[in-house]
This record gives structure tokens, C-alpha cells and sequence, in this order.
């Protein structure tokens, strides 16, 4: 960084690892498939730690980029990253919605394949904590992130939502959101999802098979089924049912006012 104030040098030498981080870090990869991935909005790192943890037997995830408008973001990720971690992860700070925005990204990547995309679009004007305007220019982030996604197609991609995201205007933004996401899908790959869901239930514990069972029961009704009520009466009845399966030997009493409300007897 040529415009490094003599606080962020002071601070990078102090945050400088004092072992061969490099050496750590060719012995981690050997032998084990990259998935190179790239955070958008990718703020002070939350998705992109959580992506470098998830190793699983031969594959890791390779962190070659990160894009957020804030420059403390971009100090935070040189820190954590490249200094601490010894990482080569590239930090591009450009407000997402800028025209030439998608062109430098490009830049920066050097021809670089991405198999994964990740992102959290700006949630201030969907959060129920904060004040919610009608409209808000940021509700339309998620199609600049669609628009990278398009360009660069990568072999998953990941966003993040919140709980106002359901009932912004009426629910008409998150049907857009849908619509756009659907748009990217090959809706033969959504079967192929659920036929893997499947068999890994197979190799799991009863606890994840739960879990498992009501991902893939989500992901069926989502495909077939249009109408809320119907989608939300089938999913939770499926989710009724497992947790009656896992308990058993839990007393069940319905409620005497409301046969919807199931009790369960203390003591």
C-alpha cells in the first residue's frame, strides 16, 4: 500500500506472524481440491472466516477475493488475512453499484476461475431493527450481486438474507429476489440436489438425518408448490412429525382450548 499512514505500517508489523505461516500453509493445501471462492459486501469477514473453516476430507476453500465499499473493511481483511493468515487474498474497495464496478473486478481476478460466490447485499432498508423505508436504492443490490454472478458462473453461490427481507414492500421484494435466483438455477441441478440430500442422510447421524429431512422437503415444496399456505402446512406438518419420531417416549398432551397447540407434560 503506497499510502500507508506510520499507524497502519506500525500496525501491520505488529499483526506480522512471527512463524512460517507459508510453510503451514503449503502443507495444509497438499493433496486437497481448491474451491476458490469470493465475498461480496464482505464487511469485516464473518462469511469468509466461516468459509475457510469448513474443510471437509480433500477439499478446502481457497480465498481469492473480497469486494466492500469501506476501506476499515479493507484494513480489517490486510490484517486478518494477508498478515495474520499469510493469505494472498486480493481486496477490491468500490461501491458495488458503480458502472466500471464489475469491468475492475474482472481486472483484479486476472482471469482467475471462481467456484464459489458469497455475499450479504446491505440489509438496512430489509432489517426490522432499523428504519425501513418504502423504497431504497439498496434494495437493489441483490441484482448487482445477480449481475457478478452471471458473469463470472460460478459452481455455487451463497447470499445472505434477513427477516425483513419477507415483508419489504408487501413481500414483492423478495419475489423479486426469487424470480432473478430462479432465473440463474437449472431446475434439473434442484433434483439432483434433493437425490444428494438423499444419500448423505444415509451416512449421517438420526439428529442430522432431521435436519437433512426438512431441507429436503423445503427444497421439493419450493419446486411444486405455489401456494404459501399449502407450502407452510406441509413443511411444518413434516417438521411435526420428525420431532414426534425423535421423542417418542415425550408424554404429548393437546391443549384443551387448542387442538393446534401440543403440550408436553413436566415433572
Amino acid at each position: 500500500m503506497a499510502d500507508e499512514t506510520p499507524i497502519i505500517r506500525n500496525l501491520l508489523y505488529l499483526c506480522t506472524p512471527k512463524k512460517n505461516v507459508m510453510a503451514e500453509r503449503i502443507e495444509y493445501k497438499e493433496g486437497k481440491v481448491a474451491y476458490r471462492f469470493l465475498d461480496l459486501f464482505a464487511g469485516a469477514g464473518g462469511i469468509s472466516e466461516g468459509f475457510l473453516q469448513a474443510e471437509e476430507d480433500n477439499k478446502y476453500f481457497d480465498f481469492v477475493l473480497a469486494s466492500d465499499i469501506n476501506d476499515n473493511c479493507e484494513l480489517t481483511h490486510l490484517v486478518r488475512y494477508n498478515f495474520q493468515l499469510g493469505l494472498n487474498t486480493v481486496f477490491h474497495r468500490q461501491d458495488i453499484m458503480e458502472e466500471d464496478f464489475l469491468k475492475n473486478l474482472l481486472e483484479k481476478l486476472n482471469g482467475e476461475q471462481i467456484d464459489v460466490v458469497t455475499g450479504g447485499p446491505s440489509c438496512q432498508s430489509f432489517s426490522l431493527s432499523g428504519r425501513r423505508k418504502q423504497y431504497d436504492k439498496r434494495d437493489d443490490l441483490f441484482e448487482h450481486y445477480l449481475k457478478v454472478i452471471r458473469v463470472l458462473k460460478p459452481k455455487y453461490f451463497v447470499m445472505e438474507n434477513v427477516k425483513g427481507l419477507l415483508t419489504k414492500d408487501g413481500g414483492k421484494i423478495k419475489e423479486r429476489i426469487i424470480k432473478e435466483i430462479r432465473s440463474l438455477v437449472d431446475e434439473e441441478e434442484v433434483y439432483q440436489l434433493t437425490e444428494f440430500i438423499a444419500k448423505l442422510k444415509k451416512s449421517k447421524a438420526t439428529e442430522k438425518v432431521f435436519i437433512l429431512d426438512c431441507y429436503q422437503q423445503k427444497i421439493d415444496l419450493e419446486v411444486s408448490v405455489e401456494d404459501k399456505n399449502i407450502f407452510n402446512e406441509k413443511y411444518i406438518q413434516t417438521i411435526e412429525n420428525h420431532f414426534k419420531l425423535i421423542t417418542k417416549k415425550v408424554d404429548y398432551k393437546v391443549s384443551k382450548s387448542d387442538v393446534n397447540i401440543n403440550t408436553i407434560r413436566h415433572g
